[in-house]
């Protein structure tokens, strides 16, 4: 067997033990603020083989923070979040009624504009994506 026939197998077997650490951001938009603050919707898919753990985000134009929508009283409230852990192969959807990234003293934004948004883990890991700013929906 050749010295390149070897090194080609052992390298396939290094590629196949792997873990897979594939976190994909889908679908991010910011409806257009009527005012100071503003929130970013998306759909956050955990490929990897193993749960993580989202602690936090971050944002080029505000103060950002990880929210839910929770329902105290009779009244729709919204609370800070301090992780939310997501399982192997799960999606978690950041939508209205529910979590979603908090932007607090967001300057004033125009239909179209990007938002950059870093998802920070507890593991270390960061995920960056760019969330357009789009038109409010009808409920």
């Amino acid at each position: 067997m050749s010295r390149l026939t070897v090194v080609t197998a052992v390298a396939g077997l290094l590629v196949g033990a792997c873990t897979s650490t594939s976190l994909a951001v889908r679908d991010a938009r910011v409806p257009l603020p009527s005012g100071s603050n503003a929130a970013v919707y998306f759909q956050l898919e955990n490929s990897t083989d193993h749960e993580v753990e989202l602690v936090g985000a971050e944002s080029d134009i505000a103060e950002a923070e990880i929210h839910q929508t929770i329902m105290s009283e009779g009244l729709m409230q919204m609370a800070p979040v301090d992780q939310i852990t997501i399982a192997p192969g799960e999606t978690v959807s950041f939508a209205p009624g529910g979590f979603h990234v908090m932007l607090m003293n967001v300057p004033a934004l125009e239909l179209g504009q990007k938002v950059k948004v870093t998802l920070l883990f507890r593991d270390g890991q960061q995920v960056v994506f760019t969330a357009e700013v789009s038109p409010i929906e009808a409920p």
